[in-house]
């Protein structure tokens, strides 16, 4: 699809994906990384380089904004500040509880897209 615009994602199809994305064996770290791309729309690039360092605060608590450090962003002016959608900030929550103390800053866990697979993951 290189070179080519993205498609819109329908409310029903949204529906749809988030419906199938409850049966999956990591539901609740697919359903961070669907929102990631439609809420928020990082590309593939930007969700591979994220860290929870990038959407916690000082307190290690998902925060209402995250930073994408310029290492994470295309280009090579990169780096900006973008605000979080209330669904997004729901599941970051989700994981990071489900994911216990592999999700905090100080760890520098990185949440993994990986595309093959269709999975993400703290590292």
């Amino acid at each position: 699809m290189h070179g080519q615009q993205a498609k819109i994602v329908s409310p029903t199809q949204e529906q749809a994906i988030r419906g199938y994305l409850a049966t999956t064996g990591y539901p609740s770290r697919d359903r961070g990384m669907f929102l990631l791309s439609i809420k928020v729309g990082l590309c593939a690039k930007e969700m591979v380089s994220l860290t929870w360092a990038m959407v916690t605060n000082a307190q290690g608590h998902v925060a209402e904004v995250m930073h994408v450090a310029n290492r994470a962003s295309k280009g090579t002016t990169g780096g900006r500040t973008i605000p979080l959608h209330p669904d997004l900030e729901a599941a970051l929550v989700t994981l990071q509880a489900v994911r216990g103390d592999m999700a905090t800053p100080r760890l520098q866990a990185r949440l993994e897209w990986r595309p093959a697979r269709g999975v993400l993951c703290s590292t």
